[in-house]
């Protein structure tokens, strides 16, 4: 019981989504029966629109995040290199470049191990370590979100392409599809802007 309140706490806006879908889905309205002049059309408008805005907002977000992630590894790369031309000897210099070479993990453990010779040469590790951080940081907060994004564009197209088997089913269902699919939008994008506001609020040094 506590992981599912844990799960819930995490995820309200997709739990928020769950219940205007199911409120959309299960409430009755009579007066839709008539709508059918009106949807004639509508559909491929209503998806396709929605196909290019997502794809747009997926081509910025792309941009956004290479240009983040090259920005922090130029950063890292800028504290190698200081790492390994502040070195005295080939030794030191090798020292570091494994250091280079290393995991995440294996360099937290050099600088708890006392690998480094000099304190400030502790000061460009743990820079480099948190840059690093930041990135695995960024990379998580971003990639769920472009995942939701691209089941909406795979929503969007088979929209388009059963258009006129929607149509045929009444407009009810028609009309109820639409609520579903444009909740599920929005969804979308609150989950892209709390990604991207938390990748943007992760402090690199």
């Amino acid at each position: 019981m506590k992981k599912i309140l844990a799960i819930l706490k995490t995820n309200v806006i997709g739990v928020i989504f769950l219940l205007f879908a199911a409120i959309v889905f299960f409430t009755n309205i009579p007066s839709l029966n008539n709508c059918d002049s009106y949807l004639i059309g509508t559909g491929l408008y209503f998806y396709s629109s929605l196909l290019q805005a997502n794809a747009a907002i997926i081509s910025i977000v792309a941009i956004f995040f290479i240009f983040r992630v090259q920005s922090l590894h130029l950063a890292t790369e800028g504290y190698y290199n200081a790492l390994i031309a502040s070195c005295e000897n080939n030794l030191e210099k090798k020292l570091y470049h494994n250091f280079r070479s290393h995991s995440l993990k294996e360099k937290i453990e050099d600088v708890e191990k006392g690998n480094f010779n000099e304190s400030f040469h502790k000061d460009i590790m743990l820079s480099c370590i948190d840059n690093i951080k930041v990135v695995n940081k960024t990379k998580g907060s971003i990639i769920f979100p472009m995942i939701i994004l691209s089941i909406a564009i795979i929503i969007n197209i088979s929209g388009l392409l059963l258009t006129n088997f929607l149509h045929s089913l009444g407009s009810i269902i028609e009309i109820k599809f639409f609520s579903i699919v444009f909740l599920f939008q929005i969804y979308c994008l609150a989950t892209l802007i709390k990604g991207v506001y938390k990748s943007i609020n992760f402090n690199a040094i």
